[in-house]
């Protein structure tokens, strides 16, 4: 797939988009002898992406998947799109993991789970859910429907709209048809166009879409449990030279303890699910902290370095902190705990979209 994706980008000039999904009916895949479980298969999925993009990047990639394994495997050439082919996940309106795997990535493709046709006011819906007013490059995909004006779908937020028949109307004298009927009256690209740029034109701060790698819990644990391996240490050597107030120093042992339990048990846990991190084209997001979280979200135009750094309790984790340096009096921003392969990409696609992006960095 990484080999033929790229080569029909470079053969259509950079025009090609992937379209992916887990599949539905199970019996499309048990009948072949493939993977009947969904769940599976949608785990499956997500591993396939993250060495498909590993492979367009032109670098070594690696993967240790549950499902896939990849070492050190490296593909040239490389898209002409960059920073990657966009992918669009389809999926059915509204189930959740469908849209949570799309946000990863650059497009959704639904399809409503009652199979009923899509509306201007489910588009709206799809568009709210998706943020698509925070996310500028972002595709929301619609399938006709010919009883709703496609200029409504697009004031609803639709980026692309697809003129596909239904199943029980696919016949010669139909699509003959469609042919004659060319599109519709008005570019309904132009109309998206007109509908981003109105919409769109400002970042807003919000929820990134991202989490950070799950390795991050154990790589806090780890950096946490030395202080009070310590701590601890102080109590029991304190407990040794002053036997007086043996039920004292039993009794602050005890609570210390309990307490680095606790800490070390819910920190990690707590700081993985608050920490999320999101890029595009117009802006970069993060959200970090637990008990005390903050937001913050810095215009691509007023980026002025990105920087990939890693101690040694990253290296143990494989993984990597980025720091986005820019013109804010805030200081710059860190994307802490990203895989190591991420954070090489993300990187890559900082650099890429900051060259080609206008201003001056101030």
């Amino acid at each position: 797939m990484a080999r033929e994706s790229v080569t029909l980008d470079r053969l259509s000039g950079g025009r090609l988009i992937l379209g992916v999904g887990a599949g539905d009916f199970p019996e499309e895949f048990s009948h072949l002898g493939d993977v009947d479980n969904g769940k599976i298969r949608a785990a499956m999925l997500d591993e396939s992406l993250t060495i498909l993009d590993g492979l367009w990047s032109g670098r070594p990639t690696t993967v240790e998947g549950r499902y896939y394994q990849v070492r050190d495997v490296q593909f040239q050439p490389t898209p002409m799109q960059r920073p990657r082919i966009p992918i669009w996940v389809g999926g059915q309106w509204p189930r959740s993991a469908p849209i949570d795997r799309a946000l990863r990535w650059d497009g959704y493709a639904p399809i409503k789970h009652d199979m009923s046709p899509t509306t201007a006011s489910d588009v709206a819906a799809m568009a709210a859910r998706l943020d698509l007013s925070s996310r500028p490059s972002f595709d929301l995909v619609i399938y006709a429907n010919d009883d709703e004006d496609p200029a409504a779908y697009a004031a609803a937020g639709a980026t692309w709209y697809i003129d596909s028949p239904a199943p029980d109307d696919v016949s010669l004298s139909s699509m003959r048809g469609r042919a004659a009927a060319g599109p519709p009256p008005r570019s309904v690209a132009s109309l998206c166009q007109d509908f981003s740029v109105q919409s769109t034109e400002r970042p807003t701060l919000r929820p990134p879409a991202n989490l950070v790698a799950r390795r991050a819990i154990g790589y806090w644990t780890l950096r946490a449990l030395p202080a009070w391996l310590v701590l601890t240490a102080v109590q029991i050597v304190w407990w040794i030279n002053d036997t007086s107030h043996a039920t004292v120093h039993a009794i602050v042992l005890v609570i210390v303890s309990l307490v680095a339990i606790a800490h070390l048990v819910v920190m990690p846990q707590w700081r993985y699910r608050v920490h999320r991190w999101e890029t595009t084209n117009q802006a970069v997001y993060t959200q970090t902290g637990w008990f005390t979280q903050e937001r913050r979200i810095a215009p691509i135009s007023r980026i002025q370095t990105v920087d990939m750094h890693r101690g040694p309790f990253e290296r143990i984790f494989r993984l990597a902190n980025v720091t986005v340096t820019t013109a804010s009096a805030a200081g710059p921003i860190r994307i802490h705990a990203l895989d190591l392969d991420v954070a090489q990409r993300l990187v890559d696609e900082l650099t890429t979209i900051t060259q080609a992006s206008e201003g001056d960095a101030t």
